[in-house]
């Protein structure tokens, strides 16, 4: 296995994605011999190729440029992915900027651990100040430790994200990675995780396979991103009748869905915190407490705990809206 294609997404990023292309024409490609760039077009604006004409594209490279109707991220994935020439696929987002090695370890992985899923790390970009928030969303997210070397760097997962995730084609002959009839931006990966474990298809990570997440690391986005998970856990759960496969989904829908009679004491108080807090007017009340105490007292030990209730906060209200909008539609 010495071939390797690179499925981007893309949505209206013009000059950014121009960036993460050039960054991966950097990479450490010395053992191999086809390197497939496939660049979906997901219907933006002004088309993708427009911003990246011009670029130096050499030999194993190859770059292929695909514009769809706009259909979301799954469906530009899967297009990418129907239309790879390589055996081993990687999928990266249109925000992700790539180590060198990339590549090659993706690669790497599958030699070790065939007809596996590889994943990666996807860390924030260090800012050149590290606030509080930065501090606690690299936590949360820190995988384990990224010291080891070879067959040893990679440990198995269920917990994987579409933004630096590689596949061996020929495990989904039908064209289909993701399940393009969710409606929720992250349904689909909680999908994934359960299908995965239906089919018996192992996940590995490896910490040190590292793609630059260029989001902004404060709690605004990250409270947003967790009522979208929230949202996402509520789709699957309810439509996907494996979704069960996934014990930690499974946990997170009970934690965060009305009252249960298997429910702990101490699991329906904190359900009863999250409903006082998680209305429109509490969340805001929160985010505001919190973003005063940033510039007054911006002490980990006072903020971290401030940051855990508002995500819990979040993802709880994600859920239920998830539970109003999908209860009833079965349709996955």
């Amino acid at each position: 296995m010495n071939k390797i294609s690179l499925v981007i997404p893309t949505f209206n990023r013009g000059q950014g994605l121009k960036l993460i292309i050039e960054e991966v024409l950097k990479s450490n490609v010395d053992n191999l011999s086809s390197v497939e760039i496939i660049i979906v077009d997901d219907g933006s604006t002004l088309p993708a190729e427009n911003f990246l004409s011009g670029l130096n594209v050499p030999p194993p490279y190859n770059l292929v440029i695909i514009r769809q109707e706009n259909a979301g991220p799954a469906a530009a994935r899967n297009n990418g992915l129907r239309n790879a020439k390589n055996e081993i696929v990687l999928f990266i987002d249109d925000d992700i900027l790539v180590n060198p090695d990339l590549l090659i370890k993706h690669v790497e992985g599958h030699v070790y651990f065939p007809n596996s899923v590889i994943y990666g790390y996807c860390p924030y970009v260090i800012p050149e100040k590290k606030s509080a928030a930065y501090r606690f969303l690299t936590k949360i997210i820190a995988p384990r430790s990224q010291n080891l070397e070879g067959k040893e760097a990679y440990f198995l997962t269920d917990a994987i994200a579409s933004g630096n995730i590689s596949i061996e084609k020929s495990c989904f002959s039908d064209g289909e990675f993701y399940m393009t009839s969710l409606r929720s931006p992250v349904a689909e990966e909680y999908e994934l995780i359960a299908r995965l474990m239906m089919r018996k298809i192992k996940a590995y990570c490896n910490p040190s396979i590292i793609g630059w997440h260029l989001q902004p690391a404060n709690i605004e986005s990250k409270c947003q991103q967790e009522i979208k998970y929230g949202i996402g856990i509520a789709e699957v759960s309810l439509k996907i009748p494996y979704s069960g496969e996934y014990i930690g989904l499974k946990k997170l829908f009970d934690e965060n869905t009305e009252k249960l009679d298997t429910d702990t004491n101490t699991v329906r108080l904190k359900k009863r915190v999250k409903q006082f807090i998680s209305g429109k007017k509490g969340l805001k009340f929160m985010l505001k407490v919190t973003k005063i105490t940033e510039k007054i007292l911006p002490f980990d030990s006072i903020l971290f705990p401030m940051y855990r209730i508002l995500c819990g906060c979040n993802l709880f209200a994600g859920v239920r809206q998830g539970i109003n909008r999908f209860k009833g539609d079965m349709t996955p």
